[in-house]
């Protein structure tokens, strides 16, 4: 056999064991990556059955009495809508529960932040409708601030408005506001916390 047909078997052999080899390297990548594209089985069901728990749309804060030294605690919320009333306070006011602790006194308020509260009267206060979830409507007595504020009003029984709350989900009330008549103001007061 003539030399040049060795070099060429040569050549030829020396080109195959080349692709041979570069098959053999892609293919061990291959293998080696696919774990790593994989997700074990058992986590894509949870994740994608997690239950969803939406979260409270409470706030809650504190603060030190500088005088008496006692902690205050709050609790708020601000209602589901908007209310929108005439010039000149149009624009969309909101109304907000707020829950306050002082010592051994708890307070439960309801406030606006533009219009004129007249449920009841200045000076004894009154009553207005409030309703727990689809429990019946009942009564709670309205009081004023010693300012005679028109944006806020406090309501009572508190303990026993402190204490519906805590297991409703919805908390509706009737105000009536100046030249407005009366609204119905809803809530939503799941996951109440409160151990003051």
């Amino acid at each position: 056999m003539s030399g040049k047909k060795v070099l060429k078997y040569i050549g030829i052999g020396f080109a195959g064991l080349i692709v041979i080899s570069a098959i053999m390297t892609a293919g061990g990548d291959e293998a080696e990556a696919a774990p790593a594209t994989e997700t074990p089985a058992t986590e894509t069901p949870a994740v994608a059955n997690a239950p969803v728990v939406p979260a409270s749309k409470w706030n809650y804060s504190e603060e030190k009495d500088k005088m008496s030294g006692e902690t205050k605690y709050f609790a708020f919320i601000d209602a589901d809508q908007l209310l929108n009333f005439e010039f000149p306070y149009d624009g969309g006011s909101t109304a907000s529960l707020q829950i306050r602790n002082e010592g051994k006194s708890t307070d439960v308020m309801f406030l606006i932040s533009k219009g004129q509260i007249v449920t009841g009267n200045a000076i004894d206060g009154g009553t207005t409708r409030v309703k727990f979830d689809d429990e019946k409507p009942i009564m709670v007595n309205v009081s004023y601030p010693s300012d005679h504020s028109t944006d806020v009003i406090f309501l009572s029984p508190t303990k026993k408005i402190v204490d519906k709350m805590k297991t409703a989900k919805k908390f509706l009330i009737e105000v009536e506001f100046y030249d407005e008549g009366i609204r119905q103001i809803e809530f939503d007061v799941d996951k109440f916390e409160w151990n003051h």
